[in-house]
């Protein structure tokens, strides 16, 4: 037989070959979203060291945490 079982069923060399195929573009897909991800963060956090500088009080620092949300909008990222 020229193929394996997998899930109950016999999958041929060619049909490996394709899977792997689309599983690499699908995760290096991922890999530079989360890399493009990774340089937003860096930038936002850049940012939000500069704004950490000018918290002198309560109402700074309630005005940093509303401006600098440095993990909004990442689909890859999850902080705290």
């Amino acid at each position: 037989m020229d193929g394996r079982t997998t899930a109950g069923r016999t999958v041929r060399k060619e049909e490996i070959a394709m899977n792997i195929q689309e599983w690499k573009e699908k995760s290096a897909e991922s890999l530079s979203e989360v890399e493009e991800e990774a340089k937003i963060l860096l930038d936002r956090i850049e940012k939000a060291k500069k704004c950490l500088e000018k918290v002198n009080d309560r109402q700074d620092a309630d005005r940093f945490f509303e401006e600098n949300d440095i993990e909004h909008g990442f689909k890859h990222i999850c902080l705290f």
